[in-house]
């Protein structure tokens, strides 16, 4: 690897994402590479986030459904 890029994108104070661009012979990344990269961490940022929430509510409707059935 000579030549590599890395862009952050924070989800949390604990969670981070690192999106990591490698190039096998040495180059200078253009600012079109670097925003691209960017908005190629953001758009996976926002894809966990989506994930993480359907999660959260998929959690909410079993208990939610356990009540129900313990009500009943």
């Amino acid at each position: 690897i000579q030549s590599m890029i890395i862009s952050p994108t924070v989800l949390s104070q604990k969670q981070k994402i690192l999106l990591v661009c490698m190039h096998l012979e040495p180059r200078t990344w253009e600012l079109e590479d670097l925003i691209f990269l960017q908005s190629m961490a953001d758009e996976m940022a926002i894809a966990y986030q989506g994930y993480r929430r359907k999660q959260a509510q998929s959690r909410i409707q079993k208990q939610n459904e356990e009540i129900t059935s313990s009500i009943n």
